[in-house]
């Protein structure tokens, strides 16, 4: 059974030089997150999972520019890094909790 998630982001690079601007590079990171113990179904479960997501983000996006562009690339990559992985996960809970679409629930007998 799968038991871990891969994000990812792709950042763009520069040295801050006019002739590296117009040549950008880009650099893609990951990062492996574990879901290995929670149960996603459950409040408790997404929301650790969740929590786990963001912190991930924040490692593949960190840049140690604090320009204010490069601040914006920066929480930029996050949202789409934590957006993305929680697309690729799948997870109901995960998703309504991070604002989507909440997960129907049906009535029990």
């Amino acid at each position: 059974m799968k038991t871990f998630l891969m994000i990812g982001a792709a950042l763009a690079l520069t040295t801050g030089s006019a002739a590296a601007a117009a040549a950008e590079e880009t650099e893609v990171r990951t990062a492996r997150v574990s879901y290995a113990g929670l149960d996603l179904r459950t409040e408790a479960g997404g929301a650790e999972m969740l929590k786990r997501i963001r912190k991930a983000a924040n490692r593949v996006c960190f840049q140690f520019d604090t320009r204010a562009e490069a601040l914006a690339d920066e929480r930029r990559c996050r949202r789409a890094a934590v957006d993305q992985a929680v697309s690729d996960l799948n997870a109901p809970v995960v998703t309504a909790l991070h604002g989507g679409p909440a997960p129907i629930k049906l009535a029990t007998r």
